[in-house]
């Protein structure tokens, strides 16, 4: 019984760890594409 539940556990340490990673690089890509879109809305502003 005990067994079962530890290797349960570990997949979901594994999983988990794993959409830690997805989410780290979406929120890096989210990011990426802010600061982007923020150069660009300064470039418009910035003529006048």
């Amino acid at each position: 019984m005990e067994d079962v539940n530890t290797g349960d556990s570990k997949r979901l340490n594994k999983n988990s760890l794993r959409q830690k990673q997805k989410d780290e690089l979406f929120s890096k890509k989210v990011a990426d594409v802010g600061l982007k879109n923020t150069i660009e809305l300064s470039k418009k502003m910035r003529p006048f």
